[in-house]
């Protein structure tokens, strides 16, 4: 195998529906694809030249002799699947997609996406936003109060998630906020552990909010961000991060799946999620459970995204309330808070008003 093909793929398959969504699933994944075709196409590419060779059919043993001379002749890994998939509109094909993704990354590697995530990281700092107009100021002035009357007991926490183009579309909704909104974020940004104290730096210059420098001991306060770690699972008890000493299901590290279910599970309705710019699909099976335990799931629009497959897939499994821009997201975020802070200040005088008139 050559260095020119690092990473590249080559899929085979008798299928033309299973050929589609093999193709369009490894490309989502940042993967290169060398080489696509049903095996009676009478292209075959020469060996060893590719990462790894995708091979689904439904009828091996009129393509035994071509399976025959690939192994014979190329030393490079080689996946055999089946060409009945899950329907593509169901949470088992999103689950089909991140083990094909989990196979492939365990023979050659992530993609290339996580690399570029850390390599982006300097023209990211570089990038400075406004605070939002008059929306997150005038939040501001309403919200300090209602942070000092909570903060001892954190009820709103939501995850952020993202990958390639996360960082610069994560500072952009983190600029945009006010200093004093009641609420923490728990960011899953898929990249290597060496680049996260850079990540922190970059992310924290400008923000009201607190990039927290460490997170398994951590107690979740507002108007704090905390970094999903790389290296382990974290669970939350009692408000407290919590190290599981398990590793996040491959092949990215952290899985923003498992970070969406893992909040949601402890804060219920209290928890929401934003998906950002990425490739891939995680998020998506998670995304829709998070909704039926009442929280709300949003997702950063196509036309902002440096890559949109990820909220994309989110999208379409139908969970997703509201879309916008990073900035959009933040404004939209801060009337949320507005609302719920008015709605409960309103059950707060109903609970009130009857007992005043008793003692009366």
């Amino acid at each position: 195998m050559t260095n020119d093909s690092a990473k590249q793929i080559a899929i085979l398959s008798d299928n033309k529906t299973c050929l589609r969504h093999l193709r369009e699933a490894t490309k989502e994944m940042g993967y290169e694809i060398g080489h696509c075709s049903e095996p009676d196409d009478g292209v075959m590419p020469a060996p060893e030249i590719f990462s790894i060779w995708l091979i689904y059919l439904s009828d091996e043993d009129k393509w035994a002799d071509l399976v025959d001379g690939l192994l014979e002749q190329d030393d490079s890994p080689i996946l055999f699947g089946v060409t009945e998939l899950p329907p593509p509109s169901s949470t088992d094909f999103l689950r089909w997609k991140r083990k094909l993704l989990e196979k492939i990354s365990g023979q050659i590697g992530p993609p290339e996406c996580v690399d570029q995530v850390a390599t982006s990281l300097p023209s990211v700092a570089k990038i400075h936003h406004d605070k939002a107009p008059s929306l997150a100021v005038a939040a501001n002035e309403e919200l300090v109060q209602f942070q000092a009357a909570c903060n001892d007991d954190v009820n709103r926490v939501w995850v952020l998630g993202a990958s390639l183009g996360g960082p610069t579309a994560i500072k952009e909704f983190l600029d945009a906020l006010p200093e004093g909104l009641p609420i923490a974020f728990i960011l899953a940004q898929h990249i290597d552990k060496g680049f996260q104290k850079v990540l922190i730096q970059v992310l924290g210059r400008h923000s009201a909010f607190e990039l927290s420098k460490e997170t398994i001991g951590a107690k979740l306060q507002y108007g704090k961000v905390y970094i999903a770690p790389v290296e382990t699972v974290f669970d939350i008890k009692e408000g407290q991060f919590v190290a599981k000493d398990l590793p996040w299901q491959a092949p990215y590290a952290p899985s923003i799946d498992q970070v969406i279910d893992i909040t949601s599970r402890y804060y219920g309705a209290r928890c929401g999620s934003i998906i950002f710019s990425g490739m891939g699909c995680d998020g998506a099976i998670a995304g829709p459970e998070q909704v039926k335990r009442g929280g709300r799931v949003w997702a950063q629009t196509a036309d902002s995204c440096a890559n949109s497959s990820m909220p994309d897939s989110v999208r379409e499994t139908g969970c997703v309330t509201f879309n916008g821009s990073p900035k959009h997201l933040a404004q939209q975020l801060i009337v949320i808070i507005n609302k719920e802070r008015k709605e409960a200040e309103t059950e707060t005088e109903t609970e009130t008003r009857p007992s005043q008139e008793a003692a009366e």
